[in-house]
């Protein structure tokens, strides 16, 4: 078992953008690697619903996958056979692999 320091610098070293979302789809917490991902800073992101970071076009359908998970919560890829994709602060797109958990 972890301590909550030793999670916290795992958390924060992980070369993977990890989010943290709330059953609301509020972002709680992400670690530095979302920020160098997608050009935002923390303080943008936190609080803000995780749809932000979509295009805009799947921005509304993503509410409907996200509370459906909500219901029922199981470790999984996302999107299998799709390719997804996510928004960066200026806008662009850029292709990404998505796990739930």
């Amino acid at each position: 078992m972890l301590s909550a320091e030793e999670y916290r610098a795992v958390f924060e070293s992980a070369p993977d953008g990890i989010i943290v979302v709330d059953r609301q789809g509020v972002v709680r917490d992400l670690n530095p690697a979302v920020e160098s991902l997608f050009g935002f800073a923390r303080e943008e992101v936190l609080g803000e619903a995780v749809e932000m970071l979509l295009p805009e076009a799947f921005r509304r359908a993503h509410v409907a996958h996200r509370e459906r998970y909500v219901r029922n919560p199981h470790p999984r890829p996302m999107g299998m056979g799709l390719e997804l994709t996510a928004r960066r602060k200026d806008g662009n797109e850029f292709p990404v692999e998505i796990s739930l958990s």
